[in-house]
């Protein structure tokens, strides 16, 4: 996070900067994905909270059972 976050408090709502720990956190717990799945998709989206989020989402649909 730039120094922005330490004078207001707030993460970045664009991107997720990998370098820092309380950014990681946040959206981790924002998400409600551990570490490792965060970093693994940004690997493949890129940092982008947008893009994160719409991986995310697919990932969702994809894996939500259908009952016929």
């Amino acid at each position: 996070m730039t120094d922005s976050f330490k004078q207001t408090g707030k993460t970045n709502e664009l991107k997720i900067n990998i370098k820092e720990a309380l950014d990681i956190h946040f959206w981790c717990e924002e998400l409600s994905l551990k570490k490792e799945e965060l970093l693994e998709i940004i690997s493949k989206v890129g940092p982008k909270v947008h893009d994160v989020r719409l991986h995310f989402a697919k990932r969702l649909l994809i894996s939500w059972p259908v009952a016929y």
